[in-house]
């Protein structure tokens, strides 16, 4: 919640109003607690510039008490500075969150609703609802819903839009030492995670993407909610989001990067995914081959030019692995590693090792990054490290929904016990074989024949 825009007011505000029961002292504790330090700082490139930002000075004042973050500062150079600039902040209106004024509205809207309609039940009469909510009644046609679609809380040519009532405070960083302070302020040193967030519209350094959605490109209500959340406040946010399988996606990775219109890495699980997505480019938008380029251990295509922005398609591996490398691929990997690229998509994001990712973060150099999953579990209970290598979790889509909708197939979920072999279960229970447990349940024959007969069945 906080991720996305809303107030720990807000939050509070908004969850008494839709409880039937009262909040506890504990849930407030809770939340309060929870959004604390969390949102509270933001790593912002605009105009080629970094700047850590939050709505409270003092917290800049707390991070500026630590070594790193204050060597970190760029003091002001203009003529006429006050004595005490190292003290000072640039201060400007906050901007204005459609994503997060949606979810708030929405849900006062329906609560509002429901608290008229039952005192309409109660008082035995039937009043109209007020004239200011639009939604049809229960029992219209279920055209007359689709006639007059609810306004869409993602604007692919909307400019940022200013707060009045908010203001901001901010100072620079130096661009070297972006990743030291992004680092003293995770948890366990400073305790303030910065949101990364990319002003796009006004990064006159790198080249633009001539990239566009084709007219026959239709974006989903789940997909342009889910982009609303990443774009709500006319930036680019840095996070996870988490769709189906089947959901779309790719389409929604390809549309927020036809937003930013910067180049783009995609990083995918292999090799068969990286012709996928070029694929994915090419139909969906008006790139050709001459703007896609795939890096995999068989396609080593040519860069463009630096002073002209590409789409790079390629894997974790080919990015991230060290040892000894074809001359052909020192070359390529020198190319990606020397441009500067607007978003970065990373492909099935739950899979990627915490530490394969950090040296991929380490080696490229992107002020946007997206990540894109169906499901955001790992065995070993690392996904929170994602929260901080690439950002929060900006919308996860309900599978359930989906299904009644008609976006994804109706799917059947069934559980097939497979007895292990008396062979297998016998390793597994030896204790000398205790590292490799994982492996032999997952070798079971006997899943691999259930596995067989579901496949030819």
């Amino acid at each position: 919640a906080v991720s996305v825009g809303l107030e720990t007011a807000t939050i509070l505000s908004v969850l008494a109003r839709l409880s039937k029961t009262q909040l506890s002292s504990e849930i407030h504790a809770f939340v309060e607690a929870c959004t604390a330090n969390y949102g509270k700082v933001k790593l912002v490139l605009q105009r080629n510039r970094f700047f850590l930002e939050s709505p409270e000075p003092r917290i800049l004042k707390e991070l500026l008490k630590d070594d790193v973050v204050r060597k970190a500062r760029v003091l002001p150079t203009a003529s006429g500075a006050a004595a005490g600039a190292a003290d000072a902040f640039t201060v400007t209106k906050a901007l204005r969150d459609k994503a997060a004024a949606a979810v708030t509205l929405a849900a006062i809207e329906e609560n509002f609703e429901a608290e008229v309609t039952a005192g309409n039940d109660g008082a035995g009469g039937r009043a109209a609802l007020p004239t200011t909510t639009n939604r049809p009644a229960a029992q219209e046609e279920p055209t007359a819903s689709v006639s007059v679609p609810p306004p869409s809380t993602f604007d692919a040519t909307g400019v940022p839009e200013y707060d009045p009532h908010r203001e901001m405070s901010s100072f620079e960083i130096a661009p070297e030492q972006v990743e030291h302070v992004k680092q003293r302020c995770l948890p366990g040193n400073l305790g303030y995670p910065t949101l990364e967030e990319y002003d796009f519209r006004n990064d006159t350094r790198n080249p633009d993407l001539d990239i566009a959605l084709k007219p026959m490109t239709r974006i989903r209500p789940y997909q342009e909610k889910s982009l609303s959340k990443m774009f709500g406040n006319g930036r680019a946010r840095s996070g996870i989001i988490v769709l189906p399988c089947g959901a779309g996606k790719s389409l929604t990775g390809i549309a927020a990067a036809s937003r930013v219109r910067k180049s783009v890495l995609c990083l995918c699980t292999s090799s068969v995914s990286v012709d996928q997505w070029a694929a994915q480019f090419k139909l969906w938008t008006n790139l050709t081959d001459r703007e896609i380029v795939r890096f995999t251990s068989q396609t080593k295509e040519e860069f463009p030019p630096n002073d002209r922005a590409c789409v790079c398609v390629t894997t974790y591996n080919m990015v991230s692995a060290g040892g000894k490398r074809s001359e052909e691929s020192r070359r390529v990997l020198a190319q990606l590693q020397g441009r500067e690229w607007g978003i970065m998509l990373l492909d099935e994001v739950h899979v990627v090792p915490a530490a394969m990712f950090r040296k991929v973060i380490g080696i490229t150099k992107a002020h946007c990054k997206l990540g894109l999953t169906a499901t955001l579990v790992r065995e070993d209970e690392k996904v929170e490290h994602l929260n901080f290598l690439i950002g929060p979790k900006l919308y996860e889509a309900n599978w359930l929904d989906l299904q009644r909708d008609g976006h994804i197939a109706n799917v059947q979920c069934v559980e097939v016990w497979c007895p292990m072999t008396a062979e297998f279960f016998k390793k597994y229970l030896s204790r000398d074989q205790a590292a490799k447990r994982q492996v032999l349940y997952c070798m079971n024959p006997n899943k691999f024949m259930a596995c067989q007969y579901l496949m030819q069945f």
